[in-house]
């Protein structure tokens, strides 16, 4: 059995309370494609840590590209 690792990441799970919602993202996966009704899925903010980042920073980054937050 072989594993395949990617390096590490960093989920953020935004609250609105004015709306009392999460919030998730909509994106297409196509690998979905054949596994899933629908290759579209919602999904947490998430993003790699890459070097010298730290998760709080990668969640920050994130949350704008992925979320406009």
């Amino acid at each position: 059995m072989k594993f395949l690792s990617a390096g590490h990441a960093a989920v953020l799970l935004p609250f609105d309370p004015v709306r009392d919602e999460v919030v998730l993202v909509e994106q297409i996966r196509i690998a979905a494609y054949d596994t899933s009704a629908s290759p579209w899925l919602l999904e947490m903010v998430a993003g790699m840590i890459e070097e010298g980042e730290s998760p709080e920073d990668v969640a920050r980054r994130e949350a704008v590209e992925e979320a406009g937050a």
